[in-house]
């Protein structure tokens, strides 16, 4: 029985050691992509279950961008115009309880919400019936739906593919950008 000397295993593990080295740098952008795409899909699942929740729940949810973590809270009462002064429903909780906090998956990663409703600056609201909510500031008691677009980006990924958008349209329907950052229909998968 003959087994292997120490030399040729020496040099066996110095050619992996090479080939390993030499693999690892084109195998970077594949993991950011990935991570971003993760990030991405966990934002707009999050999304979905925030427009889910306020449909069952009959009470407007926030979504929002906290510390790089998207926040999802549920409204305390059932009036979603006037927040602060409605009575509650737990007189032992705030005006808006966290139901759901999500960080991102990698700390390369960050969520921002890019576009918002002008009534309702920082934060997605969802109305009980699904749809995004604003007021129309040019007749008093007019609501109409704006849309949200939330970003997320991945700081080690090249400047052209770094970063992902997510659509929440006023209707209530969650898309999230394919590729590149157009706003067009065809670049946007939507359910």
């Amino acid at each position: 029985m003959r087994g292997f000397s120490l030399i040729e295993v020496s040099i066996t593990v110095a050619i992996l050691g090479v080939a390993a080295a030499l693999a690892v740098p084109s195998l970077l952008p594949i993991i950011h992509r990935a991570q971003l795409d993760g990030g991405t899909e966990t934002a707009a699942n999050l999304m979905a279950r925030a427009r889910a929740e306020a449909m069952y729940s009959k009470r407007c949810v926030r979504v929002r961008v906290v510390s790089n973590a998207l926040e999802v809270d549920r409204l305390n009462s059932f009036d979603c115009e006037n927040p602060g002064t409605a009575p509650l429903i737990d007189t032992g909780a705030g005006t808006w309880i966290n139901i759901e906090r999500v960080l991102p998956e990698s700390p390369s990663v960050t969520f921002a919400l890019t576009d918002d409703p002008a009534d309702t600056p920082g934060e997605l609201r969802i109305r009980p019936n699904g749809r995004s909510y604003s007021v129309d500031g040019a007749v008093a008691g007019d609501y109409t739906n704006d849309d949200a677009l939330f970003t997320v980006t991945h700081a080690l990924e090249p400047a052209g593919g770094n970063h992902r958008q997510i659509l929440y349209n006023g209707n209530g329907l969650v898309c999230a950008l394919r590729r590149g950052i157009s706003l067009a229909g065809p670049d946007y998968n939507c359910p």
